[in-house]
């Protein structure tokens, strides 16, 4: 099945009536999906569940769930979770925040703090 085409299909069971524009892979498992008009979302795919950490999905929504209860910072939100119960596949779905990953600002700042500690 093709990147669109499981988008299209997770898309439809989460959110009933959504129409799907365009999805675009973000890495080996998660796609930024482009939704109805100017509306963006992450779709995180779920991969093995692991013996010691279980299943990384469920820890994920979990996660998010708290922090957003917790913590006033922008974190996106939790639209859709499914386990693989309901789809066979286990994917999380959450609102899509616009910025820079901290990781690629820090690479890009890194000549910057280099410098600056000598």
């Amino acid at each position: 099945m093709m990147i669109s085409d499981t988008a299209r299909t997770i898309l439809s069971h989460a959110m009933p009536g959504a129409r799907l524009r365009e999805a675009a892979a973000l890495g080996d498992r998660t796609l930024l999906l482009a939704i109805g008009e100017g509306r963006r979302a992450v779709l995180r795919l779920g991969g093995e569940a692991d013996a010691w950490a279980g299943n990384p999905l469920a820890a994920e929504a979990s996660a998010l769930a708290a922090m957003r209860a917790e913590i006033d910072l922008p974190l996106p939100e939790l639209l859709a979770y499914d386990d693989g119960a309901g789809m066979g596949r286990p994917y999380l779905l959450c609102s899509h925040l616009e910025g820079v990953p901290r990781s690629e600002r820090e690479r890009g700042a890194g000549g910057v703090r280099a410098m600056a500690g000598r």
